[in-house]
């Protein structure tokens, strides 16, 4: 099909970057930096408005690798360095 912008940076305050698939196919999970620091946020896949996840803070840090990933229910991400701890989250449901 056509190739379509789902995540405007000018709009949408961050750049987006390392994106992931959730299983259902519905919707797109990225991170984005922002002047106050890295968030995770997710957008649907038909269009839309993006939502804020998780903000992980301080501007100093940030994912160091590669490899931002997600089951639907937790992510999978590295922060810091290339050799930082790795960090699991676990989604809610609001």
């Amino acid at each position: 099909g056509q190739s379509r912008l789902l995540v405007d940076n000018t709009l949408d305050g961050g750049d987006a970057f390392l994106t992931a698939w959730a299983p259902n196919g519905k919707t797109i999970y990225y991170l984005s930096r922002r002047p106050t620091g890295w968030a995770i946020r997710s957008v649907p896949v038909a269009g839309g408005t993006s939502r804020g996840l998780v903000d992980l803070g301080d501007p100093a840090s940030q994912p160091a690798r590669y490899g931002f990933s997600t089951d639907g229910r937790r992510f999978y991400l590295t922060m810091g360095s290339s050799e930082s701890d790795l960090w699991v989250m676990r989604l809610e449901g609001r």
